[in-house]
């Protein structure tokens, strides 16, 4: 079976889904080839197959993806973060403008400078366009 062309997405990064052992990832379409999804979108994959990241390819269990840019998920002790200075540069302040209006906290693993560590799930929903009102309204802040 031949699979289909995902397109090109930006801004990546590797999440373990909600199967123990199975990965997906996600990030910002730049133009999907398919037509499933508009430059800008933010989408989530099927349970990846294979990655080559020196290349720049993901497969999943239908699709083929070339993914640029990816976010790298640090680990240490029992922390998992993301640091802001790794993100895309135009990301970085409007990322940051994202944790104040949401009142995230924020992960500070030893030996990482305060402030520059934010956990994944913020930066997916910031990726993904999360409202900062609809996450505070939610958590009963508003």
């Amino acid at each position: 079976m031949m699979k289909k062309n995902g397109g090109l997405i930006k801004n990546w990064q590797v999440l373990e889904s909600d199967t123990p052992g199975s990965l997906v990832f996600s990030g910002t379409v730049v133009e999907d080839a398919a037509g499933r999804f508009q430059p800008g979108d933010y989408m989530r994959s099927s349970y990846i197959v294979y990655i080559d990241r020196e290349k720049g390819i993901i497969e999943t269990v239908n699709t083929i993806y070339k993914v640029i840019n990816e976010i790298k998920i640090h680990e240490k002790g029992q922390y998992k973060f993301v640091r802001i200075s790794d993100l895309p540069e135009d990301d970085q302040k409007a990322f940051k403008k994202f944790l104040d209006a949401t009142c995230r906290n924020a992960p500070l693993p030893p030996g990482e400078t305060p402030g520059n560590t934010a956990w994944p799930h913020d930066y997916q929903d910031f990726a993904r366009g999360a409202d900062p009102g609809e996450f505070l309204y939610k958590n009963g802040i508003l």
